[in-house]
């Protein structure tokens, strides 16, 4: 156990199943931290200011609560802006090619301006855009929790893995 597992709200008996799933940007000061218990999802989302001062607020929600989980990416217009960034210099270029003398240079000119800007949104998009958000639905509101690729499908499976045993096991208590 480490500082990250202790909950202030963990009760006793109640054990860590899995591993933590963490979040952070290294442009942002905070981290999120998830970890999954046999009965609760654990949300803690932990501050850095003054580089060695942390302040954190934490989240717990019943599995019996959550009725739907979300996955989806951040918005795919970046790579359309790209795509006909790239189309209207190449255009650009072409037209420049074939045009007069003043004419060329503007036109060049400004298709090597939209060549480096769909060349800077195709960067952005591969680097920046490699993340997911799971969307948890429930009785506890909306949150939305941000994670890499991989770690979002992982975490996304195992919390489906443990509502469903959650409420089956609910189902299946005699009254």
């Amino acid at each position: 156990m480490d500082i990250d597992t202790i909950f202030p709200s963990l009760s006793c008996g109640e054990s860590v199943l899995g591993k933590k799933y963490r979040h952070s940007e290294c442009c942002s000061s905070v981290e999120t931290i998830c970890i999954l218990t046999k009965y609760r999802l654990l949300i803690r989302w932990k501050e850095s200011f003054c580089l060695c001062l942390h302040q954190s607020s934490y989240s717990s929600i019943d599995l019996n609560s959550i009725s739907r989980i979300d996955e989806t990416r951040p918005s795919r217009y970046y790579f359309i802006y790209c795509l006909i960034s790239m189309i209207i210099s190449f255009i650009l270029i072409i037209c420049g090619i074939v045009a007069g003398s003043i004419l060329r240079v503007a036109l060049i000119i400004i298709g090597v301006i939209f060549l480096v800007k769909a060349a800077f949104w195709a960067l952005w998009f591969y680097f920046f855009l490699k993340n997911k958000y799971v969307t948890i639905i429930g009785g506890c509101g909306r949150i939305t929790l941000k994670f890499e690729k991989s770690i979002a499908r992982e975490f996304e499976a195992k919390l489906n893995e443990l509502v469903y045993m959650t409420k089956m096991q609910c189902m299946n208590q005699p009254e």
